[in-house]
């Protein structure tokens, strides 16, 4: 996830930062965005690369080490995974409402990122206190999080959560970027680091089905070169729209005499968990939003006391 951070004026004429490449300057600036609120990003050299230098030719991997070499990040190993953590980080950093580590915090870490517990009475630093080379501290802007590119209540991303809720459907950014480059070749395959469409695609149809799909709409000709995974995404969505699941659940419409549920009311609330849990599927809706059931409530259903019986003629 992506964060907005601050940066001072006088890194620009810090000692250590001046000393390194104009390459490695920048990318140092953008693991500030990249790393979590205590400093924590996974070394992945050739993720980091495609979010932060896409258009560049550069070696991350080179890029990293001269960051290390420089004293700004400490490279350390937790349960076999490679992690970056930005030296004193916290200092410089001061996020308002800080999310969850993406490790457990333990004293090395803490060190590192020179976190001061609240309780200690002790500020985190002061005017003139610096990074590793003295620069002084800012308060970091409100955090702009980016998940995968889509806010979660968005309808669309709604497959892509539910796929997350089973361990085996649940697909890591890097793996689907990965095979979408694989399956499209170096040569077409967009550099906008967004991979965010493609992997609500791949919640929704499968990694193999939107790779299967790539390889094939690769093939064709086409006016412009598709330069971002958006455009990819809309292609993909719309021709695994035209094959329908051979699993697919058949909609068969309730028979005539049933109770007819608006959206949204409680009787459709309660017909949509059930349709959830036994079809994994939600109900349909006609024109007008609502559809019709068997019957005012589903199989089982405890109706609320102080909800009114209403006569199925009664409904459109």
């Amino acid at each position: 996830m992506a964060r907005i951070r601050s940066v001072h004026p006088s890194l620009w004429t810090d000692e250590d930062f001046v000393q390194m490449s104009v390459v490695a300057r920048l990318f140092l600036i953008g693991l500030w965005n990249e790393a979590d609120d205590y400093g924590i990003f996974e070394w992945k050299p050739f993720r980091l690369k495609m979010r932060l230098s896409p258009a560049d030719n550069i070696d991350a991997a080179s890029v990293m080490e001269e960051i290390k070499g420089a004293g700004f990040v400490v490279h350390i190993e937790r349960d076999g995974k490679p992690y970056g953590v930005i030296k004193k980080f916290r200092k410089y950093q001061r996020p308002q409402k800080p999310s969850p580590p993406i490790i457990a915090l333990d004293d090395l870490i803490k060190s590192i990122i020179a976190l001061v517990d609240p309780s200690s009475g002790n500020e985190p630093v002061n005017e003139n206190s610096g990074s590793p080379t003295g620069i002084p501290a800012q308060m970091e802007d409100v955090g702009c999080k980016r998940d995968i590119g889509i806010e979660l209540d968005n309808p669309l991303a709604q497959p892509l959560i539910a796929a997350s809720a089973a361990p085996e459907k649940i697909y890591d950014l890097d793996e689907i970027e990965l095979a979408c480059r694989e399956a499209l070749g170096n040569e077409i395959a967009p550099a906008d680091p967004d991979i965010g469409p493609m992997a609500l695609c791949a919640g929704k149809y499968t990694l193999d089905a939107v790779c299967t799909t790539l390889e094939s709409q690769a093939r064709k000709r086409r006016r412009s070169q598709v330069r971002t995974w958006k455009l990819w995404a809309e292609i993909v969505t719309e021709a695994l729209a035209k094959e329908r699941p051979p699993d697919a659940p058949k909609i068969v419409k309730p028979p005539d005499g049933s109770f007819y549920a608006a959206l949204d009311s409680p009787q459709w609330n309660a017909w949509s968990a059930h349709w959830r849990k036994a079809k994994g599927t939600g109900p349909p809706t006609d024109p007008r939003g609502g559809w019709r059931f068997p019957s005012e409530w589903p199989p089982g259903f405890a109706v609320p006391a102080n909800q009114p019986a209403q006569h199925s003629g009664a409904q459109p």
